[in-house]
Parts: C-alpha cells; sequence; structure tokens
C-alpha cells in the first residue's frame, strides 16, 4: 500500500511533522514539599523542570532559602496553589539581608496565578530596594486570597510594579513599611484590586497604602484601614493617573501631613464613586481628601465622615461633588471645587467604633431615604432603625468636657 505521505515534498512532511509536535500537552500537577515526600523539595526546581500551564500544588510548610525565594519564571506561566489553604503556605523572604519571595520580568501573564499563599518578612530594614516581597517588571500575574505580610522597601513594601497590569483579588496587606507605598508601587500599567484589605500600612514618604504613578488603576471593594505617611497619602497617593477609577472602597483612619484618605497629584484624573472615608487625620491640608492643582477629580455617592484636626477637603484642582453625604468632621462639613445635590446629614453607621459601616434601616444614604434613591457609600443596611446619631470623638475631648 502507497503511503499517504508518498509523492509529498520533504519539507512540507516536516512542516506537518513539527507542527504535530507543537501540540500542546494536557497541564499537569505537581506536588511541592519541604521534604523528601513529593515531586520537588523547593519551589524553583519545580519551576524549571515543569511545562507551560502545568500547576505547583504546594504542601503545608514555610520555604525559605535557596531554592524558595527570588523565585523567577523566566517567562513561563505557571499556576501556584496551597494544597490545604490560605495560610497553610507561607513563602519567606529574608530581613538581614535582601532577599524578596518573587522576582518576575519576562511577560508573565494572568495566566500565571498565585492562590492562598502567603508572602511574608522581605526587604530590608534599611528600605535600600524596592519591591519588598514581589518585584514585577512587564509582569501581569494574578494574585488570589494571598497575604502580603511585613514587607520592607524603599518603594513597595509588599509589590513593586512597572508596566504591570497585575491583578489583586481577595487579598490581604498587612504591617507593611516603605518609602512610598507599603502594599503596592505601580509605575505604569493598569494595575487592579478587588476586595482587597489592607491593615497599618505605613510610609516615611507618601502613599501609606498604595502609590500609583501613570498607571491607570483600579481598585473596587477594598477597605483600608489604619493606613499611614509622613508626607501625602496617608492611604493612597496618584501621582500623573488618567483613567483610574475607585468604586465601592471604605478608607478608615487614615493619618497623613496631607490627604489623609486621598491625596491626587500631577494631572490625575480619578473618578470614585460608592465609597466610604472616615475618620482620617491631617497635619496641615484635607483630613480626607487633597487635590493637587493639575488633578481632576469626581466624587459621586460618597460618605465622608467625623475626620480630625482640619478641613476634610483641599481642591486646588478641579473636584466634583454629587449626591454626597458629608457630616461630622471636625472643621466642618463644607465641600469645595463644584458640587450639587449633596446632604450634610448623620448617614446612621450601625457600629462606626466596631468598624461597621453598614448603614442602619432608617439612614440617608439608602436609597429609600434619599431623593435620589441611590445607594450613598460603600455599604448596605446592616441593623436596624438608628435614633441616636453617635458621632466619634477622643478622649482628650471627653477629658475636656470636666475641665
Amino acid at each position: 500500500m502507497k503511503s499517504c505521505w508518498a509523492g509529498l515534498n520533504t519539507s512540507v512532511v516536516a512542516a506537518f511533522m513539527l507542527v504535530g509536535s507543537c501540540v500542546s500537552s494536557p497541564a499537569t500537577t505537581y506536588l511541592v514539599t519541604d521534604d523528601d515526600g513529593g515531586d520537588f523539595q523547593n519551589i524553583q526546581s519545580a519551576i524549571d523542570a515543569v511545562n507551560e500551564g502545568d500547576t505547583l500544588l504546594i504542601a503545608r510548610g514555610t520555604y525559605y532559602g535557596d531554592g524558595n525565594w527570588e523565585l523567577d519564571l523566566a517567562g513561563k506561566n505557571l499556576v501556584f496553589v496551597s494544597q490545604e489553604g490560605l495560610e497553610s503556605v507561607v513563602l519567606r523572604g529574608r530581613y538581614d539581608d535582601w532577599h524578596r519571595v518573587v522576582h518576575l520580568h519576562s511577560g508573565e501573564d494572568d495566566r500565571t496565578v498565585f492562590d492562598g499563599i502567603m508572602f511574608h518578612i522581605g526587604g530590608h530594614e534599611n528600605y535600600d530596594d524596592v519591591g519588598g516581597l514581589v518585584y514585577l517588571d512587564g509582569a501581569s500575574p494574578v494574585f488570589r486570597n494571598c497575604i502580603f505580610s511585613a514587607g520592607f522597601a524603599s518603594d513597595g513594601g509588599a509589590l513593586y510594579c512597572v508596566d504591570s497590569n497585575v491583578q489583586l483579588i481577595d487579598c490581604w496587606f498587612r504591617n507593611g513599611v516603605t518609602g512610598r507605598g507599603s502594599s503596592v508601587y505601580a509605575d505604569g500599567g493598569a494595575p487592579s484590586l478587588i476586595n482587597c484589605f489592607v491593615d497599618k500600612g505605613h510610609a516615611g514618604d507618601s502613599g501609606g497604602a498604595f502609590y500609583f504613578s501613570s498607571a491607570a488603576f483600579e481598585m473596587t471593594g477594598c477597605f483600608v484601614r489604619r493606613s499611614s505617611s509622613v508626607g501625602h497619602g496617608g492611604a493612597l497617593v496618584a501621582m500623573d493617573c488618567v483613567g483610574a477609577r475607585i468604586e465601592g472602597c471604605t478608607f478608615q483612619s487614615s493619618e497623613a501631613h496631607t490627604g489623609a484618605d486621598l491625596c491626587l497629584l500631577g494631572a490625575s484624573e480619578v473618578d470614585v464613586t460608592a465609597c466610604s472615608f472616615v475618620e482620617g487625620r491631617a497635619e496641615a491640608e484635607g483630613a480626607s481628601v487633597y487635590c493637587g492643582e493639575l488633578s481632576n477629580v469626581g466624587f459621586e455617592r460618597c460618605i465622608f465622615a467625623f475626620t480630625h484636626d482640619v478641613e476634610p477637603f483641599e481642591c486646588d484642582g478641579t473636584v466634583s461633588f454629587r449626591n454626597c453625604i458629608s457630616y461630622g468632621n471636625a472643621a466642618g462639613d463644607s465641600l469645595c471645587g463644584s458640587y450639587s445635590d449633596n446632604l450634610f446629614v448623620d448617614p446612621r453607621f450601625c457600629d462606626s467604633w466596631g468598624s461597621d459601616y453598614g448603614l442602619c434601616a432608617n439612614s440617608p444614604a439608602l436609597p429609600a431615604n434619599n431623593p435620589w434613591n441611590e445607594l450613598i457609600g460603600a455599604w448596605g443596611e446592616n441593623c436596624g432603625d438608628c435614633y441616636t446619631p453617635v458621632t466619634p470623638v477622643s478622649w482628650g475631648s471627653i477629658k475636656a468636657l470636666f475641665r
């Protein structure tokens, strides 16, 4: 019988054979352990050995040292999953001399996923480099259900991102210390954060939690609590950011010299929708928001409440407020820039002392209780009617009543 290949040009046959050999094989899952019970005993050796699209299932343990820090995928997209879920796997850097956990710089994209992993201790107390835990340069992975703890760096205590479209989903940042951006420092790109939580980030310069520079960032459903900076933006600085968006986020107890919650600098254009800003504190200007003279920001359906010390807003740029609530701010509730259809009444949180910013059933921030039939702020109804408005006060204020 004559072969089906007979008569074909040999170069054509070679081409067909090459195509056949390039058909991708099914993804494979490999187990990484910190002993000899798995397929690999350290993460980098697994990365080097497996194929594009494979999954590394990481067993319970703390992974550090050679082969487990400065992880480099070299352009290979892989999935990293903790075998037993959040906090069972800790990837630890080194504090006394610089060893971050992950360094991606070869175009990895959203097919690279880290899921349910804790990144802990990276950088150095002298903050002499960037990206305490993770450094992304032109790489855009996904981090889901991850914890970033105790990252130290000059910029980006947890993550330092250059031209990155990194996605951070349901992640938790805690106790980061940095010059700028204890959680994330992003230069360029379009990073996104969805349902992330930040607790106690600090910046010795600016951007206590986040510092975005020329980045079209998006934040949705995030909660930033007790972040601070010595300079601008106790929670967030946006510098020359165009097309940025913040929606459904809560900023609580931020502190800074200028702009405790948000500090918008350069030619930034940011839309802020359905956010709650509470208990901010600034030394100079903007106990909640500072907008530089070239910035353009619109606030819609936001709550600004119970700020301390100085006026809540400093608007040197183009600023607008629509369908917002401003109430209980120590230096007054007046808005700035252009504004229309706003309220100056108690938003009636369920329990601001307990950080429950859900709304009482009779809150004017609920659609049924305001003229615009809109939900105002980041939270919906979470308790019954509240009849006695409670304004958070300091212990010093209480003592002053008895002088």
